[in-house]
């Protein structure tokens, strides 16, 4: 193996690890979802600590990718800056 194949396989191996932790974290934000909207959790003080677009979080991030429309929303459900 080379130099390039090398590199190549450390990166694809890489990939397919995020990409099974992104597909997790959707299937943990599906079933927290589900859980406040059936009322297995209280929510209700949570509310209150969300970040909203005002948040330097939801402004970007390291990487200076803009928030997903979803994060910006905040607790009131819409965008405050759209």
């Amino acid at each position: 193996m080379n130099y390039v194949e090398t590199g190549t396989a450390k990166l694809d191996a890489l990939i397919a690890k995020v990409t099974l932790a992104i597909e997790r974290l959707r299937e943990y934000r599906t079933a927290l979802i589900s859980a406040a909207v059936t009322g297995k959790i209280d929510v209700r003080g949570a509310a209150a600590s969300t970040p909203t677009a005002s948040h330097p979080i939801a402004q970007g991030n390291a990487l200076g990718e803009r928030a997903t429309p979803e994060f910006r929303q905040g607790p009131t459900g819409r965008d405050p800056d759209p």
